[in-house]
């Protein structure tokens, strides 16, 4: 559900949910080379626009996408160009003029029951979106005003998506809003 998919492995090689996973590297070394990663790409970022980073944890990566949030936290506290969300809270919203956005990992609640949620735990606007990822397959849903779109994974099909006939390459998708109208447009690559 992030630019880099990291799980929490215990020694039996399952997640904190008991999902078997086969790593390529061990815990330490996918860590480092993820917060590399962000942390690269956040400079890059940053050094043309501000940047809100908004972390929010999965049902198999809780424990290192805390530690990788607080490490993103501490490296760029020091800017006032980014601002990272580092709070563990499983659905989190921003609002931009008009439109609310909101963004969950998506495996504790059913997308029927979201517009109910979003209206119960914030202020909605004239465009609402709520970005879920649990699923991994790109899908999208329209309750009245609410859109609700299931993104993609950037990572590849894995042995149980493949077992299950789920097939994938990965995938990064970016969203852009102006702060006066909604979504203006999106970018998958």
């Amino acid at each position: 559900g992030n630019l880099w998919e990291d799980r929490d492995i215990d020694v039996d090689h399952k997640t904190t949910e008991w999902t078997p996973q086969h790593d390529l590297y061990s815990d330490r070394e996918s860590f480092i080379i993820g917060l590399e990663h962000q942390r690269n790409l956040i400079k890059s970022l940053s050094s043309e626009i501000p940047v809100d980073v908004i972390y929010i944890p999965g049902n198999h990566d809780t424990i290192r996408l805390q530690a990788l949030s607080d490490a993103m936290h501490l490296y760029f506290s020091w800017t006032n160009n980014v601002h990272v969300d580092r709070e563990p809270m499983s659905r989190k919203y921003m609002r931009r003029g008009n439109t609310t956005i909101g963004r969950q990992h998506g495996d504790g609640i059913k997308n029927k029951q979201i517009p109910l949620t979003m209206m119960q735990e914030t202020r909605i606007g004239k465009h609402n979106y709520m970005y879920q990822w649990h699923v991994h397959q790109k899908k999208k849903e329209e309750f009245g005003n609410i859109i609700i779109e299931t993104l993609g994974s950037p990572a590849f099909a894995s042995d149980w998506e493949s077992s299950n006939w789920r097939t994938q390459r990965g995938k990064l998708e970016w969203q852009l809003f102006d702060k006066n109208k909604w979504k203006i447009a999106e970018f998958i690559q």
